[in-house]
């Protein structure tokens, strides 16, 4: 499909996964810069999960969540991905 602007949907799907990329490229760069100006040993403790007390802001450990999906869950979601798939030739 081409919109006004003569884009297809693939070049649309090209272009916005650039975006993400960039995106992600940014983070990680602000990561590492945030990263290197802490002291080595509290840079390992945070990778860690370490922390002084039990409550850390990283830390996960023993953290466990269970979550029931049912097919009513489901059937919007595969309904909007069917919608979003070019229809198929056949073979």
């Amino acid at each position: 499909m081409v919109d006004a602007a003569g884009d297809s949907d693939v070049e649309k799907l090209r272009r916005e996964a650039e975006e993400l990329r960039a995106l992600v490229r940014a983070l990680s760069a602000r990561l590492v810069a945030l990263v290197a100006v802490l002291p080595p040993d509290v840079a390992v403790a945070l990778a860690r999960g370490e922390s002084e007390g039990e409550s850390g802001p990283f830390r996960l450990t023993g953290w466990h969540e269970t979550i029931e999906v049912t097919r009513a869950d489901i059937a919007p979601e595969m309904d909007l991905l069917w919608k979003r798939l070019p229809p198929r030739e056949s073979a």
